[in-house]
């Protein structure tokens, strides 16, 4: 089945797009965060709860 091979790698490669484009607005996030010498909120939400985390983790290799 050609098809079901064309669809399952067209399912892959939008997953990978959309990964993609959000590391990106993480990496930028944590950049503007950064030159503006904020720090990153301890917040109870998954999503900042990582960016805390991955905040922490970059002042770790800084130091």
């Amino acid at each position: 089945m050609a098809a079901d091979g064309n669809i399952d790698r067209a399912i892959r490669q939008m997953v990978m797009d959309r990964w993609q484009k959000t590391a990106m607005v993480l990496a930028k996030t944590e950049d503007a965060l950064r030159k503006a010498g904020e720090r990153f909120p301890g917040t109870t939400s998954p999503s900042g709860w990582k960016l805390s985390m991955r905040g922490a983790m970059l002042k770790a290799r800084e130091i």
